[in-house]
């Protein structure tokens, strides 16, 4: 249960964050990005602090919509001012940010697919789920301070392409993603996560 108060929403039931995924929750990600696409919405900041966890419901739960923009029915572009996620983006909209200085890239547009959220669900999952990644993903992330922001962003692209070289696993997911297939990515999701165990 929550209420409105101001411009905050207030849950009366405490949500948790997620230090890693279960296959279950990858599962639950994935069907939020789901019905947030039969419902023409693009969150645009799906990450990790984004995806919280009701233990009363055994749910994963999408948080901070400040950044959600609305499709019309027959759009599948939609031009808007770069927000959200940076690092989780698709390997298309990191390419894009690496071609910008950081300082100008907030005022630039991006023509945002509808399909934006859901690589960003794949990457999170993909990074939530693998230590090995995370901590690899993280110290480029975590270099920010000693060099600058379009060099991370550059690194992170580079992260992302050599990922999909290696991984045969990955470079599925990704084709799945491109063809709009939510149960199959459900799927293979899985059985990677249950092959790594």
């Amino acid at each position: 249960m929550h209420f409105f108060l101001g411009k905050f929403i207030f849950f009366e039931e405490s949500l948790t964050k997620l230090e890693s995924l279960t296959s279950l929750q990858s599962t639950q990600i994935i069907n939020a990005v789901e019905y947030l696409w039969n419902c023409n919405i693009i969150h645009r900041d799906l990450r990790p602090n984004n995806i919280m966890f009701h233990s009363y419901t055994n749910h994963i739960k999408l948080i901070d919509f400040g950044f959600a923009a609305q499709f019309k029915n027959n759009e599948i572009k939609k031009s808007l001012s770069i927000a959200g996620t940076i690092s989780f983006g698709c390997q298309k909209f990191l390419e894009f940010c690496s071609k910008s200085p950081f300082d100008s890239l907030l005022n630039q547009e991006y023509e945002y697919e509808r399909t934006f959220d859901l690589y960003c669900a794949l990457n999170v999952i993909m990074i939530m789920t693998d230590n090995s990644l995370k901590d690899q993903f993280y110290a480029i992330k975590h270099q920010q301070s000693a060099t600058t922001h379009q060099k991370t962003i550059l690194a992170m692209h580079k992260f992302w392409l050599d990922l999909e070289m290696k991984s045969k696993h990955y470079s599925n997911l990704l084709k799945l993603c491109n063809n709009l297939n939510f149960e199959s990515l459900v799927n293979n999701i899985m059985s990677l996560l249950a092959q790594s165990k």
